[in-house]
């Protein structure tokens, strides 16, 4: 049995094809919709939909349909309409774990490089560079179904003694979702810190005759608190970039309709 879960916040049509050409005898497709969506969406066969309230993203949509009580078997989490070579390999894998491979020219590879070493020091983790899609086998299938939160199962590497396959991509990745508001104004209140800082000390050595040599200590541990600080928002801006939002809770379903 193979078990499909995907989100639905944008696109209806590119999914509804999607599913039109790959609803088979083993396959069960469970959608979850935001209801402005609802009435674009047709009835195929072999879908189970589940509607949530507009506005409601991706990642909490997909934190619902985790909870749906599935058949053993392959478990597959599709956040964009798949080709029939990316699906079918996703669903054939002998492996534990598929995922897509990306490529990258030398200069976003040596940055997306430099954030995955950032991040794996400070937070213990890797992450998926792309989350469109990504299967697990039945094998797996306890423990993915007992996970909290498939959400961020699913965009974070913290897998150890698993096989992993490589699937080359034919799509553009789909990107994370995270409070672009929230997050850059926390690299900007760092940004700020430190340049105030230095600005402020630079000013009492220029315009202060005498200093003292405490002070002229206070103001270097003034300086790299504030470097410090801007370490701090910058490494929390990178995570945000490369995963996302890491925690999110589950969306309010309004109905669920079988088909």
């Amino acid at each position: 049995m193979i078990n499909v879960l995907v989100p639905i916040t944008e696109k209806v049509e590119e999914f509804a094809t999607f599913f039109e050409n790959h609803a088979k005898a083993n396959t069960k497709f469970y959608v979850g919709v935001t209801e402005d969506l609802q009435e674009k969406f047709p009835k195929i066969k072999g879908v189970e939909v589940h509607v949530f309230k507009s506005g409601t993203n991706r990642e909490k949509i997909l934190n619902s349909l985790h909870k749906i009580k599935l058949k053993r078997g392959r478990l597959v989490v599709v956040r964009r309409a798949l080709t029939d070579k990316e699906f079918d390999a996703m669903c054939n894998s002998a492996a534990d774990i598929v995922k897509f491979k990306t490529h990258h020219n030398k200069f976003v590879s040596f940055f997306k490089n430099l954030a995955k070493k950032i991040i794996k020091r400070i937070f213990a983790f890797n992450y998926f560079d792309d989350i469109s899609g990504i299967a697990y086998n039945e094998n797996l299938f306890e423990l993915m179904m007992d996970c909290p939160n498939i959400s961020m199962a699913t965009r974070v590497d913290r897998y150890v003694g698993v096989e992993f396959e490589e699937i080359e991509a034919e799509g553009h990745p789909v990107k994370r979702i995270y409070n672009k508001w929230v997050n850059a104004l926390w690299f900007a209140l760092g940004l700020l810190v430190m340049l105030g800082s230095f600005a402020g000390g630079i000013l009492i050595f220029v315009f202060v005759p005498k200093i003292w040599v405490v002070w002229v200590l206070l103001i270097l541990m003034w300086w790299m608190l504030a470097v410090t600080t801007f370490c701090v928002t910058s490494i929390r801006f990178t995570r945000a970039i490369a995963v996302g939002d890491l925690n999110y809770e589950d969306g309010e379903e309004i109905e669920k309709e079988r088909r």
